[in-house]
């Protein structure tokens, strides 16, 4: 623990140091970038004061948590954009499932965190829950302009990437600080870490997980989702050998672009320049990794064993036999109330339209360009129906487009 607090503490140093250079491209607002970098940087100074000092709390207060197992977990990952939410979500309403919530990834690495918020979140419902309310209404108001990219709730199902964040590994703080090379290295992390380093952060994760599941799910099976796991599944499954992993995959037609333009206003709001030729080249860069390790991965385990593969167009149909068709491949039984919360999300979907829209075209690309870049998953057997049955940046009248909440 104590090599990756010193770590921290050198990438925090370098974040310090050259953040304000971090922005690049010709739209760089310098006195936004400024003023975000005189707020990020002592935030995450305090946070990161804080989850050490609770995680170092941990091993004197709870460290019962390494006594747990993690027996056969579920994960979900896949390229971003692809629906991975909308199955993550769908899965998490199972009982059998244990899985991180949103004020849990971004607050509560630690056991003494969970345990802390627990409480409060006791004595309020006690007193009539205004506390939460009022924090619902602050989130709601934070991140309205998110409902249509990726919905937001404190207490909804999330991507537990965020465990990372206290090593200031967190892959989206590459909006705030894209030129910051060890970031764009997590998103490489198959292909770029040394045996050493995916040993130490592997074990760091398993921790976070073990945490998750002594306060919470003794009794149940892990389910986690992270489309950026994408660029550590290989390294997930030697950590977890009997893992099972549901794959969610879209044609880069629109992968690419529905990404950038996901990342857009994010990036806007630090300062930095969204049209920038160097982030846009390393996105692609990046995606054409994640495509490329996840159909490694999927070609080392036959498929219906210990991987179902979910491709976003087949979400549009038969949401429930789809599911039912996973449960089936992993080896996961449908329980009675599982079937029943199914099946009031496929009414739901049904009736939901997304109103996230883009083209490659707005980002500088044309299809021609992109089935060049991307000319390794078009020519992958798995991939050889996407030309069949092209998702479209708009849903159909009626249908959900089920990867724009990803």
């Amino acid at each position: 623990m104590l090599v990756l607090i010193v770590q921290t503490a050198g990438r925090w140093l370098q974040l310090a140091r050259d953040g304000l250079a971090s922005g690049g491209g010709a739209k760089v607002r310098f006195w936004r970038r400024f003023m975000v970098w005189l707020l990020l940087m002592p935030a995450t100074a305090a946070m990161l004061l804080f989850h050490w000092s609770c995680l170092l709390l941990d091993e004197i207060l709870f460290r019962g948590y390494r006594k747990m197992r993690i027996q056969a977990p579920v994960f979900i990952t896949g390229v971003p954009r692809s629906g991975t939410t909308f199955v993550h979500r769908v899965l998490a309403a199972d009982p059998q499932f244990t899985t991180f919530s949103t004020w849990e990834c971004l607050f509560a690495p630690s056991v003494t965190q969970k345990k802390i918020i627990v409480a409060i979140a006791a004595v309020d419902a006690r007193l009539g829950g205004l506390l939460k309310r009022l924090v619902d209404t602050i989130t709601a108001a934070a991140t309205r302009n998110l409902k249509d990219i990726h919905a937001t709730r404190l207490d909804a199902p999330e991507e537990d990437y965020f465990v990372f964040m206290p090593l200031l590994l967190c892959f989206i703080l590459v909006v705030a600080f894209p030129g910051a090379g060890f970031i764009w290295r997590m998103g490489f992390f198959d292909q770029a870490m040394s045996a050493e380093e995916k040993q130490r952060l592997m074990r760091y994760y398993r921790a976070c997980l073990q945490k998750h599941i002594y306060v919470f799910g003794q009794d149940k099976t892990l389910l986690s989702k992270n489309a950026s796991f994408a660029s550590l599944v290989q390294s997930l499954a030697m950590e977890f050998p009997d893992a099972r992993f549901v794959y969610c995959l879209r044609d880069p037609k629109e992968t690419l672009p529905s990404q950038l333009s996901s990342l857009r206003d994010a990036m806007i709001a630090c300062g930095n320049d969204p049209d920038s030729g160097f982030f846009r080249e390393r996105m692609v860069e990046l995606l054409s990794f994640y495509y490329r390790n996840l159909l490694d991965a999927m070609s080392q385990t036959k498929a219906g064993t210990r991987h179902s593969v979910l491709k976003m167009h087949a979400l549009r149909g038969d949401l429930e036999a789809v599911i039912k068709t996973v449960y089936q491949q992993l080896g996961l039984t449908v329980c009675p109330a599982f079937e029943s919360a199914l099946k009031s999300e496929a009414e739901h979907s049904s009736r939901f339209r997304s109103k996230h829209s883009y083209s490659a075209r707005q980002f500088g690309y044309d299809e021609k360009t992109i089935v060049q870049r991307f000319a390794h998953v078009y020519e992958h057997p798995d991939f050889q129906d996407f030309d069949l049955a092209r998702d479209s940046g708009q849903a159909p009248a009626g249908q959900r487009l089920v990867g724009e909440a990803s």
